[in-house]
């Protein structure tokens, strides 16, 4: 009996130590994926750390780690898909609805410049629609200095250009795209 009682322990200790190791690991990966993504970020490959920031969330590695749902949104805000950066930040306020406001309250203001984005967007939308290239041509410009690689902005942007009669600047604005994005059906039709 003592000795089955010595197994017991003994395999009750194994499972707590690799449960133990098990999180240092999450939290390890979490913060490397975390870093190379701030990385990523600072030298403007979007992609790969919209990726690595996918990978701490969708894995569940720490999903107290604000700064990678804001990263990854940031992101996305870069990669024009403002739709899926306002995602993930709800995704990350979902996921930490228990933590304090102050953490919260970085999310929302990510959220509330989303937002922002998304309404200048939509109205840059509607001038280019009703040939108010002057006022698109501003619009997408106060776009363009937030996310400067976003491809909607950038095509927005030289389609007023284009609206203009400012040809050579829209070319330039399509040239950026199409450098990075060849098949851009935009792209190539501007």
């Amino acid at each position: 009996a003592v000795l089955l009682l010595c197994q017991q322990q003994q395999q009750q200790q194994q499972e707590e130590d690799s449960t133990d190791d098990s999180s240092a690991v999450k939290a390890l990966l979490a913060t490397l994926y975390s870093n190379r993504a701030a990385a990523y970020l600072q030298s403007q490959d979007f992609s790969n750390c919209l990726q690595d920031c996918r990978t701490v969330i969708d894995q569940s590695l720490d999903d107290a780690n604000m700064k990678v749902y804001v990263r990854a949104s940031r992101a996305c805000v870069q990669l024009g898909d403002l739709a899926q950066g306002k995602r993930v930040l709800e995704e990350g306020r979902q996921r930490n609805l228990n933590h304090d406001d102050s953490t919260l309250s970085v999310l929302s203001k990510e959220l509330k410049k989303i937002d922002t984005l998304a309404g200048l967007e939509s109205r840059g939308q509607q001038e280019l629609v009703s040939e108010q290239f002057a006022s698109a041509k501003s619009t997408y410009g106060s776009l363009l200095k937030e996310a400067p690689s976003a491809v909607p902005f950038l095509l927005g942007a030289a389609e007023a250009d284009l609206g203009l009669g400012l040809t050579d600047s829209a070319l330039r604005l399509t040239k950026r795209v199409l450098v990075k994005h060849a098949q851009n059906p935009v792209g190539c039709w501007i």
